[in-house]
């Protein structure tokens, strides 16, 4: 689980901790805003693998400067430290116990161990898709409480029942279902393409059959008409 967080241009340097179950960020008594609830819950996406805390909240690193962010997790009861800097967001810093560095990873290998670590098996998502729906912060603009499985304010319902089901673990039947789905779409846009350009001829419906069958039958006639008219030519002859 995640257990701590510091950073030197926190107003307050030493790590905030983080215990099992409910954490709460409390604001002032007077109700007072922007002392920066949100953008320490943009942080803690940040620490999770996002990437919104470097893109949507300017003002704070225009105001505060580049930073650091040190962090750490406990896993089957060993700590797990990192950092991550905004100046370098795909990068994060595997440290020991005082954050210093021991390995630079790509962002994509931190969510991929950190998935391993929370024990996420499913290989039909991914560790960000599994958090991101969780974390909802005025920053991020998916804080509508009407639609609750909309990950981003671009996000719609449809990607949000698959990332439910995924995350359930209940996704293999849709994926199937999903895939035929797009094969026979697939066959269906190339044999409407070859009917558009003639490569192929579809089957006539059933008044296109009968138009056809009157004009061969008109055909016909003209045909037999035409080899008696030849006949009677050689007879006359």
């Amino acid at each position: 689980m995640f257990v701590e967080i510091q950073c030197d241009s926190f107003k307050h340097k030493e790590p905030t901790l983080f215990k099992d179950g409910l954490n709460v960020v409390l604001g002032a008594n007077d109700g007072a805003n922007s002392i920066g609830k949100s953008t320490l819950l943009m942080i803690v996406d940040f620490v999770f693998g996002g990437s919104d805390y470097t893109v949507k909240s300017l003002d704070t690193i225009k105001n505060v400067g580049e930073h650091k962010i040190n962090f750490a997790f406990r896993f089957e009861g060993t700590m797990h430290y990192f950092s991550r800097d905004t100046n370098s967001p795909t990068k994060v810093t595997i440290c020991d116990k005082n954050y210093m560095k021991i390995e630079i990873i790509n962002l994509n290998d931190y969510t991929n161990l950190l998935k391993e670590k929370y024990k996420l098996n499913s290989s039909y998502i991914s560790f960000r898709e599994t958090v991101s729906n969780f974390i909802r912060v005025y920053h991020r603009d998916n804080y509508d409480e009407t639609a609750p499985l909309r990950s981003f304010k671009q996000d719609t319902q449809n990607k949000g029942l698959k990332r439910l089901f995924k995350l359930l673990n209940e996704y293999e039947e849709i994926d199937l279902a999903d895939k035929r789905y797009q094969d026979y779409k697939e066959k269906k846009e190339t044999f409407n393409k070859s009917l558009k350009y003639n490569y192929v001829y579809a089957t006539p419906n059933k008044t296109e059959y009968k138009k056809n069958e009157i004009e061969i039958n008109n055909l016909r006639k003209k045909k037999e008409s035409g080899i008696r008219f030849r006949r009677n030519i050689l007879w006359t002859r």
